[in-house]
């Protein structure tokens, strides 16, 4: 029983150390430091697909769009200096969500020193798998903790 609980403690330390490492470098990584208002103006399957000049609706790719037949990604629209952009997001939404905001004002973030860079989620993913394993990890070691003391 001891084994498994330093196992347990061990696993769950370094979980907690990956979590912090990519939550920090999810946090200074995110080159979408600016904001600008757009709009919804359209959805499709495959983001990776439709940012690269496809049309976005094929299956296959980095990127699906979703894996369940009610959701896509949602194509934005906004203006930074005049010019105007065309993006689809990485990460998909409710077909009926997106037809709820579409043709409404939405928060755009994006790349100062690439505009036509964009995203709807202010958050990046390394950030957001930072924050999962370190409460995974962080619950491991409590845990163990625990478990150690009885």
């Amino acid at each position: 029983m001891q084994i498994a609980v330093f196992i347990m403690l061990g696993v769950g330390g370094l979980i907690l150390i990956l979590g912090v490492i990519f939550f920090f470098v999810g946090k200074r990584n995110h080159p979408y430091e600016s904001q600008t208002m757009g709009y919804i103006v359209d959805m499709c399957m495959n983001a990776y697909n439709y940012n690269s000049g496809g049309g976005g609706n094929t299956k296959m790719g980095i990127y699906i769009g979703g894996t369940g037949a009610g959701s896509r990604c949602p194509i934005f629209e906004y203006t930074v200096h005049g010019i105007t952009y065309r993006r689809a997001d990485n990460i998909s939404w409710n077909i009926s969500y997106i037809n709820k905001k579409m043709g409404q004002k939405i928060p755009v973030f994006y790349n100062p020193q690439n505009p036509a860079q964009a995203t709807l989620s202010k958050i990046s993913p390394l950030k957001i798998i930072g924050i999962v394993f370190t409460s995974v990890g962080l619950f491991c070691v409590v845990l163990g903790g625990i478990f150690l003391a009885v």
